[in-house]
């Protein structure tokens, strides 16, 4: 057991934090996303044939537009 001024609360985890109202979220994402993991962008490109995984890099991928 730890013996801290909390009394080992602390190193239990038992010590929470409050959260501002306007830091806190309602539960999902409800928005419009305007950004693109790697692998979707990967995705898009090979649809237009712009990206071959034998010759180009996952780095440094060229830039695409969102797909709703």
């Amino acid at each position: 057991m730890v013996d801290d001024e909390y009394g080992g609360r602390a190193a239990r985890g038992e010590l929470n934090m409050s959260l501002d109202r306007s830091l806190k979220t309602s539960g999902n994402l409800k928005g419009k996303r305007n950004v693109m993991t790697r692998a979707e962008r990967i995705e898009v490109l090979k649809k237009d044939k712009k990206f071959d995984p034998k010759k180009d890099s996952a780095l440094g991928l060229r830039k695409t537009r969102v797909v709703e």
